[in-house]
């Protein structure tokens, strides 16, 4: 469980700085085009917009359970 943290502090912590280039733009209301899943003209799920601001609040929280698993004893 602990190598489990740690990739997931990892991740929590570079997902934000990834998504960050993408709020470049003058506009107020960031919105983020996340799971643009699919083929060329049809996409099995739709760009979903999301605030940056929702990026940290998630990326705060993969951070605390991946802390919280660094803090479990390890198993036999």
């Amino acid at each position: 469980m602990p190598t489990l943290g740690k990739l997931l502090v990892i991740w929590g912590t570079l997902v934000p700085l990834m998504v960050l280039p993408t709020t470049a733009s003058p506009l107020t209301d960031f919105n983020i085009a996340i799971l643009n899943i699919g083929l060329a003209h049809e996409a099995w799920i739709g760009p979903i917009p999301v605030a940056y601001a929702h990026v940290i609040i998630g990326g705060l929280f993969v951070i605390g359970v991946g802390l919280s698993f660094q803090a479990l004893p390890r198993m036999a």
